[in-house]
């Protein structure tokens, strides 16, 4: 087997698409066609459209725009062929990973839709909370990395709708956003998720560029900072591949650790290399700093979740190292990249500082699954459960996910078995066997292992 073809059937063992055509409305919103046809797609069911959707891999896409800007020596390593295959898959893992396959076949790139809303959704919240001058900052360079006009007149109307924006976040952009970080953190720990906060699915979804809403809507520079974050967290694997880390066998803890912070320099080298003016460059390092960032609150919450990588206020400290001492950056973008972290350091700080008190009334609460079973039972509101399952589905089944679904599945099933039925626990009965009944006429290898499994992941 081929590296294309193992991750090709790594795809095909993680498809979801009967599972969420079988949940999901049938009727397609109107928003989505219109984004739909933007790329070129004119879908009349929703298995279309989400056919559509999931054959859009971002980070093959991403690879193949930013190897060619790269030394030519490392286009040369990171060639696309029956040994070296890269893609995105549908799983909830932050970090990526480089797999070297059995018997010298070769390499598979690996990233995971997970890591992508994850990423977007860390970037969209800061940046709701960031100042009208960084968030401008930020977009201008995404405009030009990024080729989307942004003539005078668009940047006096998002200078107009920002501000407006911003009067409108009650009792303040900081406050406003603050309270989402828990949240997101919280789902993401405990059912391998990355579940769009509500300070951002009030916004969403952000308009295509062309679109003249597109222009100082309030997640524009999230959208834009997103894209440098993905670009570093697509570097830092490449590194591995173009350092020859998978040719090193039997390294010690301390060793892998320093893998990992060569990879990371490799990939800050490079986002400054691939990109022109110094704003890019600027905002470039700033997307790494957003991934970082996103990490480091989830290692804060479940540390665990770190792995085999150095913890991420670590990898925090190599960045600022980078940014003083690199030669690969003049004085001048190292003044605004200094400047714009110090910024956003300060605004990270404060978000996880005002969030404090939901963190702790979080921390006596069921996971989000069982808590979301359990509200909607009581209020006796299944269409919300039917609406917020698919939206966890949207970017794979993790284990996590798997495995809390399964201890919910057990939990109603012992209420069954200790007392007489009543409304409110016939409901529960009822929303997990609707998400079962569909996930057993699912075409997932992972659906349908978990449908066989339950007894196996409740266990765990």
């Amino acid at each position: 087997m081929t590296a294309t073809e193992w991750l090709q059937e790594r795809k095909t063992n993680l498809e979801l698409m009967e599972w969420l055509v079988g949940i999901l409305p049938q009727d397609l919103p109107e928003e989505l066609r219109v984004q739909l046809r933007v790329i070129g797609a004119s879908p009349d069911t929703l298995k279309e459209a989400y056919a559509k959707i999931v054959g859009i891999d971002w980070a093959l896409n991403e690879f193949n725009v930013i190897v060619p800007k790269l030394p030519s020596a490392a286009q040369q390593d990171l060639k696309l062929s029956d040994r070296l295959a890269v893609g995105s898959v549908l799983d909830a893992e932050f970090s990526g990973t480089v797999i070297r396959l059995p018997n010298d076949r070769g390499l598979a790139l690996v990233l995971c839709s997970g890591a992508f809303g994850m990423i977007g959704n860390a970037a969209e919240l800061i940046c709701l909370a960031a100042a009208i001058n960084l968030q401008e900052m930020i977009v201008n360079a995404g405009s030009s990395t990024f080729k989307i006009p942004n003539v005078w007149i668009m940047r006096w109307a998002r200078w107009f709708r920002l501000n407006l924006a911003r009067m409108r976040m009650s009792p303040s952009p900081l406050k406003y956003v603050a309270w989402n970080v828990p949240h997101l953190v919280k789902r993401y720990c405990e059912l391998g998720v990355s579940d769009t906060p509500d300070a951002v699915r009030l916004y969403g979804p952000i308009p295509l560029p062309m679109n003249p809403r597109r222009y100082g809507h309030p997640l524009e520079a999230g959208s834009y900072l997103s894209a440098y974050g993905r670009r570093f967290l697509i570097l830092h694997e490449c590194a591995h591949v173009v350092l020859r880390h998978l040719c090193e066998d039997d390294l010690d803890a301390a060793a892998i650790l320093e893998r990992e912070f060569k990879a990371d320099r490799w990939a800050f080298e490079n986002l400054l290399f691939i990109h022109d003016s110094d704003i890019e460059k600027a905002a470039s390092l700033l997307g790494a700093w957003v991934v970082l960032t996103a990490l480091m609150w989830i290692e804060d919450f479940e540390p665990s979740e770190s792995g085999s990588h150095p913890s991420a206020r670590q990898r925090l400290e190599r960045l600022d190292e980078f940014v003083d001492a690199s030669d690969s950056m003049t004085d001048s973008i190292r003044q605004l990249v200094r400047g714009s972290l110090k910024e956003f350091l300060s605004l990270s700080k404060l978000m996880w500082a005002s969030s404090e008190e939901m963190r702790k009334l979080l921390s006596g609460t069921p996971n989000a699954l069982m808590n979301c079973i359990e509200l909607c039972s009581r209020n006796r509101s299944p269409k919300v459960f039917r609406d917020q399952f698919p939206r966890w589905l949207l970017q794979g089944a993790p284990v996590k996910l798997c495995k809390a679904f399964a201890d919910a599945s057990t939990a109603v099933k012992k209420e069954l078995l200790k007392m007489d039925p009543t409304p409110e626990l016939e409901l529960k009965r009822q929303m997990i066997q609707w998400a079962l009944d569909a996930a057993a006429r699912s075409n997932s290898k992972r659906l349908a292992d978990f449908v066989e499994g339950i007894g196996f992941y409740s266990s765990r």
